[in-house]
């Protein structure tokens, strides 16, 4: 089976979701030691 670009899009979309929660945490992180 291979994806159709509709489900890479949304595969694209969840790690970009991803990636901007992880940012979001570190950032919390570093405000809580500062």
């Amino acid at each position: 089976m291979y994806p159709s670009p509709a489900d890479e899009q949304g595969t694209k979309d969840v790690k970009t979701g991803l990636f901007i929660g992880l940012c979001f945490v570190l950032f919390v992180l570093l405000m809580a030691y500062v």
